[in-house]
């Protein structure tokens, strides 16, 4: 159950903010931007109250693990600054790279998740189900943006949700449909608060089940971040 309340939208970790108050003289040196790093993550099913709270952990510079009061969720391989393999208790995601060292394709179990990218977002996301030397076609998510840039590192936002794809995109997602034989069968939309630092403070999900027993839920999502 916790590991299903790490949801697409819940997860942003490392985001930058200028200070807008310059107050270098003229043709003098700026002083460096400032770098935050999320603390923690708190989430809340509006319908149900179920609550949790997640701590990123650094080590060198990196992401290299999730907490849940003292469980460790998930733990990342790397190859240089590249994640190559996500792991979590029964099992691991690796993570496979194009020509323009975007992330074109994800393997977990017999799974794999292939991505088109339009500009710095990810389109839209296909499953494919594999059995034995089968290979058929599942849903499909398709993600619309809005015009807010979020400036990230290394794909940290995504790290912690490895199937939340529209994580590793530039712009804010507004909304996410999944799609499979022609029927749109759910559609999730999205809402967002930021501080005066362009840090994202706040984030409303809700979530409609269009398709076999039609249902409608929400979450919110805060995010506490400290300066490095």
């Amino acid at each position: 159950m916790k590991r299903a309340l790490l949801n697409i939208s819940a997860f942003i970790l490392l985001l930058f903010a200028c200070n807008k108050n310059d107050t270098s003289p003229a043709g003098g040196e700026h002083p460096p931007a400032e770098e935050w790093l999320l603390s923690k993550l708190t989430r809340i099913d509006v319908e149900s109250r179920d609550t949790l709270v997640a701590y990123p952990v650094f080590e060198e510079n990196k992401l290299a693990k999730i907490m849940e009061s003292d469980v460790v969720t998930r733990a990342f391989e790397y190859t240089g600054n590249n994640i190559i393999r996500i792991n979590e208790s029964e099992a691991y995601y690796d993570v496979i790279y194009n020509a323009e060292h975007k992330i074109s394709e994800v393997r977990w179990k017999s799974t794999i998740y292939k991505l088109t990218w339009e500009n710095e977002n990810v389109k839209s996301m296909t499953t494919f189900n594999v059995y034995n030397e089968d290979t058929t076609q599942g849903s499909t998510k398709n993600y619309t943006y809005g015009n807010k840039k979020i400036a990230l590192k290394d794909n940290c936002m995504w790290l912690c949700s490895p199937l939340s794809f529209e994580l590793l995109s530039f712009n804010n997602l507004v909304k996410q449909e999944t799609v499979f034989a022609g029927e749109v069968h759910s559609r999730d939309t999205y809402e967002y608060k930021f501080n005066e630092k362009d840090l994202l403070v706040e984030q409303k999900v809700r979530s409609e089940q269009l398709i076999n027993d039609p249902s409608v839920s929400n979450r919110v999502i805060t995010f506490s971040y400290t300066k490095k």
